[in-house]
C-alpha cells in the first residue's frame, strides 16, 4: 500500500533533523535525504519517509559509501513531477523512471548530475527542453523515448564519446540532423533512435535509419526548426 507524502511542514522538520542529527544506519548526507523527501512529496513513490534511519533501504534506492548512487523507480505507475532539488544527488550514477506517468519539465538542476551514466526517462509524459543534459559528460545510456520533449539536437554535442545508447524517438524534437549528428551516430558501437519526431529533418537517414519526413533534404529545413516542403 502506498503511503501519502508527509505534510510540507513535517517534511521540512524531518529534513532539518537529519541535517543536524544524521541517521546512524545508511547515514546519507542530509542534503541527499532532503532530495528523497522532495521526491516523495512531488511524486507518488510511496516511501515511508518517517523512517529516517533507513533511507538506503527504501524501495528503489541504492547507496554506496553512505551516498545515493542509484534510483530505480521504473514500472511503478508514478504520477507527479521531478523536484528541482534532484540535482543535489551529485553522486547519482543511474536514474530510471521508465514506464510511469510522470509529467512536467525536467528540473534544470539535472545538469549537476555529472556522475550520471544511465538516464532512463522513457514512456512518461515529460515535456519541454532537455538542454540541461548537455553537461552530463559521463552519460553512457540516454533514453528519452515516448515523451513530449521539445528541443533541438544541440545538446548532443555535450555528451561523452563513450555514450552508446541515445533514444530520442517519439517526442517533438526539431531542427536539422546535421553532419555532426550523423558522425556522432555513425560509430558502430553506438545506437541512435530519432523516429517519430516530425519536425526533425536533414540528410542523415543513410546512417542513422531515420526517414527525414516531411523534410527530404537540408534545403527544406527552416532555421527555426519548423519543417516545410519546397
Amino acid at each position: 500500500m502506498r503511503l501519502p507524502p508527509p505534510p510540507a511542514r513535517l517534511r521540512t522538520v524531518l529534513a532539518l533533523l537529519v541535517m543536524v542529527f544524521p541517521p546512524t544506519c545508511s547515514a546519507i548526507p542530509g542534503s541527499e535525504f532532503a532530495v528523497l523527501l522532495d521526491l516523495a512529496e512531488t511524486t507518488s513513490v510511496g516511501w515511508d519517509t518517517t523512517n529516517t534511519a533507513g533511507a538506503c533501504s527504501w524501495s528503489g534506492v541504492t547507496c554506496r559509501d553512505d551516498t545515493v548512487v542509484k534510483l530505480d523507480l521504473d514500472w511503478r505507475w508514478l504520477t507527479g513531477h521531478l523536484p528541482e532539488s534532484l540535482g543535489n544527488l551529485t553522486h547519482l550514477e543511474s536514474f530510471n523512471v521508465d514506464q510511469n506517468s510522470l509529467s512536467g519539465q525536467l528540473p534544470t538542476s539535472m545538469g549537476n548530475l555529472r556522475s550520471l551514466t544511465d538516464l532512463y526517462l522513457n514512456f512518461n509524459l515529460f515535456s519541454g527542453p532537455v538542454s540541461m543534459l548537455s553537461s552530463l559528460t559521463s552519460l553512457e545510456r540516454l533514453v528519452l523515448s515516448a515523451n513530449q520533449f521539445t528541443d533541438s539536437l544541440d545538446f548532443l554535442s555535450g555528451l561523452s564519446s563513450s555514450t552508446i545508447y541515445i533514444y530520442l524517438d517519439s517526442n517533438d524534437f526539431y531542427g536539422l540532423i546535421d553532419s555532426a549528428v550523423v558522425e556522432f551516430c555513425a560509430i558502430e558501437t553506438r545506437t541512435c533512435a530519432f523516429s517519430d519526431n516530425s519536425r526533425l529533418c536533414g540528410d542523415g537517414e543513410r546512417v542513422i535509419g531515420y526517414t527525414c519526413s516531411p523534410c527530404p533534404s537540408k534545403a527544406n529545413c527552416a532555421t527555426n526548426g519548423e519543417c516545410h516542403n519546397g
